[in-house]
This record gives structure tokens, C-alpha cells and sequence, in this order.
């Protein structure tokens, strides 16, 4: 999914929230009774100040922008809780200004309130609904909660007040395919991708869309056009780039020529990241060449050698090229670098099958 929150005063900031979503972060932290004690003062408090008057403590550009800046060093630190009760307080205090239940917003997701920091971004929408950073941060989270329709209409609002802003776009049309509404989305991707030929995350969107509908020639063409557009800056998008034209190619049935992408167009530092490791694993499997997948974790195990998952998957790979005795040494060598893990028991269970019937893989990984 794109990432794009918007912090005031800090451009690392801004990655923070984002970066919660995707990973799924559960609601929950704050108490409903919280939240019902909180709207129900924030109400009252509106209530007492009236639609035309002033606040009942204006709130000074100079006193946001300081805790602003202090809300960006909690959030860095990992520590939002030292900060809350303050936001909480100045949200309280400043119930006409939408900058403040944004910040409060900001802080409960972090901590991973989903439900209420909606509250406080529907609040400050409410306050002033032209803000299309707090209708993409509104429409992600009833994204995360499953409200699709509501998601949909933050992002419509997003791109009314921005329609310039791509990235919107890229939302609404993740939004779109939630729903299995893949036309939609195939439409407004490519509407997109023909005002702004750098859309690259656009062009990538688009190829995953045609690789669920295996249509895996135009998947390709457009994953090919995100490589072409990405900035050399962003290698981490990059590599995620190419691992899914590696895919592409394997779902063809074309598992060398998946390799040799892998090979050519990643780092040597690139490949050994394990899930690239995965990928070139799954390759060799396709072609039958069990052992070579395995001697790939060996070598990654000299460089890495406490890391007992690699060791666990060149298991896997020696009981597939049917190595039962390099197998039950790998076995070994998990019980000395993890005692603990469960992994050496089940791969013991395992070697008691055949190795045909283990780790099948599926090529469109």
C-alpha cells in the first residue's frame, strides 16, 4: 500500500503512522470508557464555546508548532505515552483547532488505536474537512478496520481537495481492489500512469492487478515500466521490483530466466537476504536442482552462522535432494545454535516422510 503521512514539522515523521498500517497494527489501546469520557467533554466543551466564538484558549502558532515538534521526538524515541496526556490536554483546551486533535490522532495510532485515533481525525475533519493528509490517514484506517465504503469516500474527499497528488489515486485504487472491483482500479491506475509516466508505484500496482488475473504478459510490461521509472534512490522498492518480475517469470514457467533477473539485477548484499534467497530457491526447485538450493542457505549460513532459520531451510532443501544424512547434520547444527527452537523437532517429523511429499512449493510465491 503507498505511505504517506503527514506529520507538521518532520519529514521522518511523516513515515511513522503510515508504517504502523501496514503492518497491521491492532486497535485497542485506549479504553472505550476513554473514548466516551473523552468525546463526551470534547462535545460539552464545543457545546460551551458555540459555533461562531472564538476558543475558549486560542491556540498560539507557536505553541503547535512546539508541541508538534515534540510529538515528532516522542514518536522517533518510540515513546508516545510520555507525550499523550499533554496532546490529550491541549486537544481539551483547543477544541476549535483541527491541527491539535490531529496530533492526538497521530499519537493513539502510533500506539496502535485504531478506533480512536479515527475519533480524532473524523474530529478534526469535522473542524475543517479540506485536508486531504487527514482524509488519507482516516481513509487507511477504515481500511485496516474493514470499512471499505467509508475508506472510499476520505480518499474521494483526498483527491477532490488534491487531485494532483498521485498518491491518493494509488489509494483509492488499493481501495478498489479490496473490493474485487479490479476494473475500477485498472481504470484509474491507468489514468494515472498516462498523466504521470514516473507513476512507478502505479505501473507496479497495475502488474500486480494483471498477476492475480494471470494475465502475466501485461503484468510484465508494466512491472518492467516500474523498473524504468523508479529513482535510483529508492533500491529498497526497487528490490521488491524485482523480486515480483522473478515471480512473474516463474508463474510462466520460465524459472532460469527468473533466476538470472534475480541474479542481474540485485547486489550480491541483495541476494542474501533470505526471502531473496527464497525466491532463487523456489528456481532451482522448478528445475529439480534440490542441492543447489541448499548449498544457497549453506553459503548464506557462513556469513549468518547463528541464524538457525537459514539452517532449517537447508534442511528442507538436503531432505529434498533426498541428503538424508547432510539433513539430520543440519538438524544438529539447529540444537547448537537454538536449543530452544521448535524448529529442529518438526524437521525431525519431517524426515520421516518422503521427500516428495515435503515443501511444495508454489511457484507464484
Amino acid at each position: 500500500m503507498p505511505h504517506h503521512p503527514h506529520y507538521p514539522n518532520s519529514r521522518k515523521g511523516r513515515w511513522l503512522v503510515i508504517v504502523m498500517i501496514a503492518l497491521g497494527i491492532a486497535a485497542g489501546v485506549t479504553s472505550v470508557l476513554y473514548w466516551r469520557f473523552y468525546t463526551t467533554e470534547l462535545d460539552r466543551v464545543l457545546s460551551d464555546a458555540g459555533t461562531d466564538s472564538t476558543e475558549i484558549a486560542p491556540a498560539n502558532d507557536q505553541a503547535l508548532a512546539d508541541l508538534s515538534q515534540r510529538v515528532n521526538r516522542a514518536l522517533e524515541a518510540g515513546t508516545p505515552e510520555r507525550i499523550q496526556k499533554d496532546v490529550e490536554i491541549f486537544a481539551i483546551q483547543h477544541p476549535h483547532q483541527p491541527d491539535a486533535q490531529t496530533l492526538l490522532g497521530q499519537v493513539l495510532l502510533y500506539q496502535g488505536d485504531l478506533a480512536g485515533s479515527y475519533t480524532q481525525f473524523k474530529t478534526s475533519l469535522r473542524i475543517n474537512n479540506a485536508q486531504p493528509e487527514v482524509h488519507l490517514l482516516a481513509g487507511s484506517i477504515c481500511m485496516q478496520l474493514d470499512q471499505h465504503d467509508q475508506a472510499e469516500v476520505h480518499y474521494r474527499n483526498a483527491i477532490n481537495l488534491d487531485p494532483s497528488n498521485h498518491r491518493f489515486r494509488l489509494h483509492l485504487a488499493a481501495c478498489y481492489t479490496s473490493q474485487k472491483r479490479l476494473d475500477d482500479a485498472r481504470i484509474l491506475l491507468m489514468s494515472l500512469v498516462n498523466q504521470d509516466s514516473s507513476a512507478h508505484d502505479a505501473y507496479a500496482m497495475l502488474s500486480k492487478l494483471y498477476y492475480t488475473q494471470n494475465k502475466l504478459d501485461m503484468a510484465m510490461t508494466q512491472i518492467t515500466k516500474a523498473l524504468d521509472s523508479i529513482p535510483i534512490s529508492n533500491r529498497q522498492q526497487a528490490i521488491i521490483y524485482v523480486r515480483h518480475m522473478a515471480a512473474i517469470l516463474r508463474r510462466m514457467n520460465k524459472p532460469g530466466e527468473a533466476l538470472q533477473v534475480l541474479e542481474s539485477k540485485l547486489t550480491e548484499t541483495e541476494r542474501s537476504d533470505p526471502v531473496v534467497i527464497d525466491d532463487m530457491a523456489m528456481c532451482f526447485s522448478m528445475q529439480n536442482q534440490f542441492e543447489a538450493a541448499a548449498l544457497l542457505f549453506e553459503e548464506a549460513l557462513q556469513t549468518s552462522p547463528t541464524n538457525w532459520r537459514l539452517a532449517a531451510n537447508a534442511v528442507r532443501w538436503w531432505h529434498k535432494a533426498g541428503e538424508s544424512g547432510k539433513a539430520r547434520l543440519g538438524i544438529d547444527r539447529i540444537r547448537k545454535i537454538a536449543p530452544n527452537s521448535p524448529a529442529a523437532p518438526l524437521l525431525e517429523s519431517m524426515l520421516n516422510q518422503s521427500p516428495a511429499s515435503v515443501h511444495q512449493e508454489e511457484v507464484d510465491h
